[in-house]
């Protein structure tokens, strides 16, 4: 089973240094990575830089509502509550009125994350020490857990875009947020242990990469979604089929790659005839292949990529039905520029690898 060191910190921060690209932290030597023993350390770190940021960019400033009882009129007079209340009487009225503060749902979202990450036992003192330096720094923002919806809720638009590092962050890190079963204190899970998190990471991590090596070499990266029927024949009707969406389609004038990526913490299952890969991986591809093979005509090659949790060892090319597909586990606990070597090595046909 995956352990935290299977992957290096410094892997695993350049795997989502690519994944999320507007975190801005394209260099290694940005972010000090010495000391780090676990992945809730790296995410507290990095989420403690995009805090600073943050507030060295200006916190965004939304029109809030407030009320208070005042000496002089302000806004709205809330003639009910001041007669009722007799504040008439001591000079005073309750006054309701608007005006810009830092203090929105948003601002207020990213600051008790923050809090809720510094009440785990899993950081060091010195990570400790950055995250909350930077969550006091967003002065006159208030720790408010009803404010979280607001990270889920969040569409980046020109005027918010530098927001996206902080909120990408910040909805990793509350989602990694669990109880524990004894305590009941809430500790940060394991990001390596946390499949569904780790494969959408591992998917966007790989597709960037190619696309960023191969711009100059004539590749092109599209999203492709296809459709089971070339015709509209499935128009209208109460149940229609799924359409199929690839992780990574690459392709240029003579050539198409489709590229399927997996992290399990295991690549194969046990079967009656002994260890196989999971069939349902293969028939996904292959309906991939076969659509893209039928979109474009050019010749095309399938990659199922996994990543190695486990340690497994997986590089060979199989024929389903007339259509080369390699199957390759890429190590992620390597040099890192081995891994690049791999991944760039998933474009080559059979002919050629």
């Amino acid at each position: 089973m995956k352990t935290e060191t299977t992957i290096p910190i410094r892997n695993l921060f350049r795997i989502l240094v690519y994944a999320w690209e507007d975190l801005d932290l394209a260099e290694t030597s940005e972010l000090d990575l010495e000391g780090l023993d676990s992945s809730g350390n790296l995410l507290a770190r990095m989420y403690a830089r995009t805090l600073e940021r943050l507030v060295r960019h200006g916190l965004h400033r939304d029109y809030q509502e407030r009320s208070e009882d005042l000496g002089v009129i302000r806004g709205r007079l809330e003639l009910w509550d001041t007669v009722s209340r007799h504040l008439h009487r001591v000079g005073k009225a309750h006054c309701t009125w608007t005006e810009l503060d830092v203090d929105g749902p948003l601002n207020r979202a990213l600051r008790t994350t923050a809090e809720q990450v510094l009440r785990t036992f899993s950081l060091t003192q010195s990570v400790a020490e950055e995250l909350m330096a930077a969550a006091e720094s967003m002065h006159g923002v208030s720790v408010d857990d009803h404010s979280l919806p607001a990270l889920h809720g969040f569409t980046p638009s020109p005027v918010l875009s530098h927001y996206m590092p902080a909120v990408t962050l910040a909805r990793l890190l509350s989602d990694l947020l669990v109880p524990d079963q004894i305590s009941g204190e809430y500790a940060l899970q394991d990001l390596l242990r946390h499949e569904d998190q780790m494969n959408r990471i591992f998917e966007t991590f790989v597709r960037r990469f190619l696309a960023h090596q191969f711009a100059d070499e004539g590749w092109v990266t599209p999203s492709r979604r296809y459709h089971w029927s070339s015709t509209d024949a499935n128009v209208g009707l109460p149940v229609r089929p799924p359409t199929l969406n690839t992780d990574v389609t690459m392709h240029n004038r003579e050539r198409a790659m489709v590229l399927d990526c997996k992290y399990y913490w295991s690549m194969t299952g046990s079967s009656q005839y002994g260890e196989s890969l999971h069939s349902n991986n293969l028939f996904q591809i292959y309906a991939y292949l076969k659509a893209q093979e039928e979109r474009d005509g050019l010749p095309v090659h399938g990659v199922l990529l996994y990543a190695r949790p486990t340690g497994e060892h997986l590089n060979q090319w199989v024929d389903l039905r007339g259509i080369p597909v390699r199957m390759l586990g890429l190590d992620l606990d390597q040099p890192w520029e081995r891994i690049e070597a791999e991944l760039m090595s998933v474009v080559s046909g059979p002919s050629t690898t």
